[in-house]
C-alpha cells in the first residue's frame, strides 16, 4: 500500500487525473443507459412499492410451495416495466441462493424474436443451453433442469409483438401454454413474466389461456415528478465525475421536456446523454440549456404521436380529444369549484365525449367503460386522474391533461368530429 508521503503518489494521482480526462466528463456513462438494469430500484410512491412487492412475491412463490403464477405487466413506453422485472428477478435469485436452490432468469425481446420458434431459440441461447435450435429441444432441456429442482423466470418483453408463425401458426398462447405446463413436473418451477406496451394485451390472449393460468395483472404507471427527479439525480451523480455539471436551468428543462413526453424515463436518460455529448464537443465546463435544446432537436418529439396512433384505439382518441376540448374551452363547472382551469371534471368530459361520438357515428361507451378508457390514458402519462369531493353531485374524478390541449386537438382534429 502506498503511504501519503510516498513520492510516487503524485505520479499515481496524475495518472488517475489523465484517466479521468480520457473519459471526458463521465465517471460511469452506463448509468445513463436505459439498458443498465443493475442500478438501485428507486420507489417513492405507495403504488410503486405495491408493484415491487407483488412482483417479488410472485417470483418467490416456489420457495413457499405456493402456486406458480404468470405475471402480465403493461404500461406505456419508458415507465420501467423491464427494469422492474429484471430487478425483481435479480432479488429473487439472491433469496433462492440463500436457500441453496438454483435460480435462473432470462429476458427475450419479442420485437426481434417475434415467433414461437424464435422465442424458444432465444431462451436456449440466454440460458446457455448450447446448440439448441428447436422448441422441442429447448423444452426438453428445461424439463431436465426442472427435474433437477432448478427454478426459472422467463421474461417475454414486448410480448404484444409475437405473431403466428410456423406451419401450425403458433401464437403467444402456445408459448405460455408450453412453458407453463413444465410446472406440472416434479421439483422445480418456471414463472412467466409477460411485458407489454399495450394496455389491452390481455385481450389478445385466448379465454382458455386467461382462465387456465389466471395471470396476475399489473399496470405500471408513469413515474410522478418526484420519482423522476429521484431517478435522474441518482443516475447523474454516478454517471458524471462532477455531479454539479448539469446547470439548474438545464435540469429543469430536461424535466419539462420529459413531462411532455409522458414522463418517459428512457427519453430523459437519452436526452441527458446527448446533452452531455454536446457539452464535451463544445468543451464547456457545464451542461447548458442550449446543449439540452440541441439534444432535444436531435431526438425530436416522438412519444405523443407514437402513443396516439399506435397505442390508442378510436374510443381512446375520442376520450382524449374530449378532455382537450373541455380544457381548451374552459369548464362550465369552474365557478362551482376551486380547481384551476387546467383540471376538469369527468362528468363534463363525458358529456362532450357523447356528443363527439354522435357526430362521429360511433356508439358511446357507458360511464363505467368510459372510466376504463380514462385509466388507460392516465397510465400512458397523457393525463393525471385524482379523486375529488368537489363534484356537483359529490365525489368525482378530476382529470388534468399532461400534454398541451392545442397539440392534442391539432393531432386528433382531422380524425375526430368533436
Amino acid at each position: 500500500m502506498i503511504s501519503i508521503k510516498d513520492p510516487n503518489r503524485d505520479i499515481i494521482e496524475r495518472c488517475y487525473e489523465l484517466m479521468r480526462q480520457s473519459k471526458g466528463i463521465y465517471r460511469h456513462p452506463t448509468f445513463l443507459s436505459d439498458y443498465n438494469y443493475k442500478v438501485d430500484w428507486i420507489t417513492t410512491t405507495k403504488k410503486e412499492l405495491e408493484i415491487k412487492d407483488k412482483v417479488i412475491t410472485t417470483l418467490l412463490s416456489p420457495l413457499k410451495n405456493e402456486k406458480v403464477n404468470t405475471l402480465l405487466l403493461s404500461g406505456g413506453h419508458g415507465v420501467g416495466k423491464t427494469f422492474f422485472s429484471l430487478q425483481a428477478a435479480s432479488i429473487a435469485k439472491e433469496f433462492f441462493s440463500c436457500e441453496g436452490r438454483d435460480y435462473h432468469y432470462c429476458r427475450v425481446n419479442c420485437h426481434s424474436n417475434n415467433t414461437y420458434h424464435r422465442i424458444f431459440r432465444e431462451i436456449a441461447r440466454e440460458l446457455g443451453f448450447g446448440d439448441v435450435w428447436s422448441s422441442e429441444q429447448t423444452l426438453a432441456k428445461l424439463r431436465e433442469k426442472i427435474a433437477g429442482e432448478e427454478h426459472f423466470n422467463v421474461i417475454l418483453d414486448e410480448a404484444e409483438m409475437v405473431v403466428p408463425g410456423g406451419r401450425n401458426k403458433k401464437t403467444i398462447d402456445h408459448v405460455l401454454a408450453d412453458l407453463y405446463e413444465l410446472n406440472l413436473e416434479e421439483g422445480g418451477s418456471i414463472v412467466l413474466t409477460c411485458i407489454s406496451n399495450d394496455l389491452d394485451f390481455s385481450e389478445r390472449l385466448s379465454t382458455k389461456t386467461l382462465n387456465k393460468y389466471n395471470p396476475i395483472y399489473i399496470v405500471v404507471d408513469p413515474p410522478n415528478m418526484k420519482t423522476l427527479d429521484d431517478i435522474l439525480r441518482y443516475r447523474m451523480e454516478r454517471a458524471f465525475i462532477n455531479p454539479q455539471i448539469m446547470q439548474d436551468e438545464s435540469y429543469e428543462l430536461v424535466k419539462a421536456y420529459t413531462a411532455r413526453e409522458g414522463y418517459n424515463v428512457k427519453y430523459a436518460l437519452n436526452l441527458i446523454s446527448k446533452a452531455a455529448d454536446e457539452c464535451m464537443n463544445s468543451k464547456s465546463a457545464t451542461i447548458t440549456p442550449e446543449h439540452v435544446r440541441k439534444a432535444r432537436e436531435m431526438m425530436g418529439s416522438y412519444s405523443f404521436d407514437s402513443i396516439v396512433w399506435n397505442q390508442l384505439n378510436d374510443q381512446d382518441r375520442i376520450v382524449l380529444y374530449s378532455i382537450a376540448y373541455v380544457v381548451r374551452h374552459g369548464s362550465g363547472y369552474q365557478k362551482f369549484s376551486n380547481l384551476p382551469a387546467s383540471r376538469v371534471f369527468t362528468g363534463e368530459v363525458y358529456d362532450v365525449y357523447c356528443k363527439a361520438c354522435k357526430k362521429s357515428d360511433v356508439d358511446a361507451l357507458s360511464l363505467r367503460r368510459f372510466g376504463d378508457r380514462l385509466k388507460k390514458i392516465g397510465s400512458l402519462g397523457l393525463a393525471h386522474l385524482s379523486s375529488s369531493g368537489e363534484g356537483i353531485r359529490g365525489n368525482t374524478t378530476v382529470i388534468e391533461l399532461m400534454v398541451d390541449c392545442n397539440e392534442v386537438i391539432r393531432v386528433l382534429g382531422n380524425s375526430t368530429s368533436g
